[in-house]
């Protein structure tokens, strides 16, 4: 079995201790005990790593799967049935969708997972700046200068959740503030048939939200699509 000590765990990881237990190789307290270590690792932090978030819907269940059941202390394992048809989604047998909501741990985890401080600054800066054009109040080249200052900082890790919306903040600043000019002043883009002055505000918008989501401020909804044993995720805000 993979995950041990390490907690490095993916969603194939999963598929390969279910079948693993269903074809007898391992038992159901090491099924269960493994995934109660994964679980675990993902509330306290883990789920910023994409390749370990896929497999919340999964693990949260098999931890229970070896407990034994106690109706006064409310203690139940999870129901065989559901188990069997995790390992026909994801052996490609059946097709599923899973939604999860999370936020940024900043408050909790950011020291510990070193998660960019600095970084988070600058786009509360980014934040203030994008509210007062939207209240349509006097803007400075210093408000412009910042928005360059975010797009010079250090990337996030690869493969997190928080290197995702990060890229697409800076997607948004790059292709929708008129930088020729040297002014802050959201561009019209490409539209059709569609109001100019909702465009605007439409991309005022996502990027308020986007940045919110990166600060801890909003939270951000994953769909996690299992399609013929192949797992994708969307995200919304």
């Amino acid at each position: 079995m993979r995950g041990g000590n390490d907690l490095e765990y993916t969603i194939d990881d999963v598929r390969l201790n279910l079948n693993n237990y269903f074809h007898g190789k391992i038992s159901k307290d090491d099924l269960g005990n493994w995934a109660k270590s994964a679980y675990h690792d993902l509330l306290k932090g883990g789920y910023l790593a994409i390749e370990k978030i896929t497999c919340y819907p999964f693990v949260k269940v098999l931890s229970t799967i070896h407990v034994k059941e106690d109706d006064i202390k409310g203690i139940f394992p999870c129901d065989i049935e559901l188990v069997e048809s995790f390992r026909d989604i994801l052996n490609g047998k059946k097709n599923e969708i899973y939604s999860i909501d999370i936020s940024f741990p900043w408050e909790t985890y950011g020291k510990e997972f070193h998660l960019n401080i600095e970084k988070k600054e600058q786009y509360l800066k980014i934040l203030d700046i994008l509210k007062k054009y939207s209240n349509r109040q006097q803007l400075y080249k210093k408000d412009y200068e910042e928005f360059l200052n975010a797009l010079n900082k250090a990337d996030e890790k690869p493969n997190t959740i928080l290197f995702v919306i990060d890229n697409l903040i800076k997607s948004f600043i790059k292709h929708n503030i008129d930088w020729e000019d040297e002014c802050l002043h959201i561009h019209e883009g490409n539209w059709l048939y569609i109001n100019k002055k909702d465009r605007i505000d439409d991309i005022q918008g996502k990027m308020i939200r986007y940045i919110e989501c990166y600060v801890g401020f909003r939270n951000i909804s994953l769909d996690i699509l299992i399609n013929g044993g192949k797992h994708y995720i969307t995200y919304s805000i």
